[in-house]
């Protein structure tokens, strides 16, 4: 907003002369003071445009967010989706949460600005690759052609990033689960995987800090944070309930606005953050293979597998299981695991030709 100019004042008896001097100084104040609340005005009715302010209206019936947030603090959830400052000797304030201030400390972002570094370095790879990549899908899957919309794609998923470490810090450190904390879920495997990537990064940023990312690869952290990345992706519901993937349950934090009301996205203003989602998902999953493998169900409980009329408790197909109206719920220790017999085709290369000892 350009700086107010002070006012002119005249004094009784003012000549004609004096008065043209002043002239345009009101006017240029007049003129400023409408274009002030023009921006207003319109910035009013493009953020009516962006909130859905009727939570029974079919779009937030349809999404669920009011239903999976509720009771959250939303505050809270914006914040800790943020990309970190450059200020890195600030603790990062996201809100409260029961009374209690919860932070990012200082050092728990020069951890995370490390961890997004490797992130660029991933997503270079995986453009590289999909450059390099035939196609054989009746869709094709290019890269952005703008550098403007690659950079904002990116940043999505590092928000992303951002939320996934900063909420987990915080439950730890709150001593608190996850799921109370914020409604997020993650699996065991999951956890153990989001703590090693956290460690193995902390002692890079303790030792030299993020920089030294840049100047030196790491490809084993590089490699790390792929298939952690891969472990998000693929991570799929036993129960029906969407909202426990954890790439799910983001992609509602990102229906979030930011806005003093903490409204929900309208569809219109949602789009944009869904297609960058799905986007940068094919760029991470694009290579081929195709295995020879029987389809069973797992216990870890049992530690074995399971009859074979279990597995379809955990098939769907169009939504929907079919033959098991009187079965239990999918126990949640039993998941489903794919018995490797053979390989056929690995990224381009095709395997047939090379021997069984060779393929194993």
């Amino acid at each position: 907003m350009s700086s107010k100019l002070e006012k002119p004042t005249l004094k009784r008896g003012a000549d004609c002369h004096e008065w043209e001097q002043c002239a345009p100084a009101l006017l240029q104040e007049e003129l400023e003071e409408e274009q002030r609340l023009e921006r207003e005005y319109y910035a009013c009715l493009a953020l009516e445009e962006e909130l859905e302010h009727d939570q029974n209206s079919d779009w937030l019936r349809g999404y669920r967010w009011p239903v999976w947030f509720r009771g959250q603090p939303l505050g809270l959830l914006v914040v800790a989706s943020q990309l970190p400052s450059l200020d890195q000797t600030q603790d990062l304030v996201m809100g409260t949460w029961h009374g209690l201030t919860c932070t990012s400390s200082a050092a728990d972002e020069q951890v995370l600005r490390g961890i997004l570094c490797a992130t660029e370095s991933v997503f270079t790879r995986c453009e590289a690759t999909l450059q390099e990549t035939p196609r054989f899908l009746p869709y094709p899957f290019e890269a952005l052609k703008r550098e403007s919309g690659r950079r904002r794609y990116r940043n999505i998923w590092r928000r992303y990033v951002c939320y996934l470490f900063r909420m987990s810090r915080l439950a730890r450190r709150l001593q608190e689960r996850l799921y109370d904390l914020c409604g997020l879920h993650m699996n065991s495997d999951q956890t153990v995987m989001l703590e090693s990537v956290w460690v193995e990064f902390t002692k890079i940023s303790q030792g030299h800090g993020p920089d030294v990312l840049r100047r030196s690869p790491h490809h084993h952290l590089q490699e790390k944070l792929f298939q952690f990345f891969i472990m998000l992706w693929t991570d799929i519901s036993h129960d029906g309930g969407f909202e426990r993937s954890i790439i799910v349950h983001f992609s509602g934090v990102l229906g979030i606005h930011p806005s003093q009301e903490l409204a929900y996205r309208s569809a219109y203003d949602y789009t944009p953050f869904l297609s960058a989602l799905i986007w940068v998902g094919r760029l991470r999953v694009q290579k081929h293979c195709i295995l020879v493998g029987e389809l069973v169900v797992w216990s870890d409980v049992v530690r074995d597998i399971m009859p074979f009329y279990k597995i379809r408790r955990h098939v769907t197909r169009a939504g929907r299981r079919l033959g098991c109206e009187r079965d239990s719920s999918p126990d949640p220790d039993e998941h489903l695991m794919i018995v490797f017999y053979d390989i056929l085709l690995w990224d381009d290369h095709i395997c047939i030709y090379e021997t069984y000892k060779q393929r194993g």
